[in-house]
């Protein structure tokens, strides 16, 4: 596992608000894919309410869409997709 993603899945299971005692692996990386899908298609929603002509960088949602893809094909497997069917 990544440095930064343990990181953060020690961060959330030892946090104080919530008891995540249980919280396990397996749930943190099902929650981590979800918000990564979910956070790309509020900013879908974002670059297709803005004029290319208002962005600082017109060309940021492709290298944005670029990137996205790359964390794609390393997070989100068949195992997710078909789990997400289910």
């Amino acid at each position: 596992m990544p440095k930064v993603e343990r990181y953060y899945y020690d961060l959330h299971k030892d946090g104080k608000k919530r008891n995540h005692e249980n919280y396990s692996y397996e749930e943190y990386r099902r929650d981590f894919k979800n918000s990564i899908c979910s956070f790309a298609y509020f900013v879908m929603i974002w670059f297709n309410s803005e004029d290319k002509e208002d962005l600082v960088d017109p060309t940021f949602p492709v290298r944005f869409l670029k990137n996205l893809m790359e964390y794609y094909k390393f997070y989100i497997d068949d195992e997710y997709l078909t789990a997400l069917k289910a």
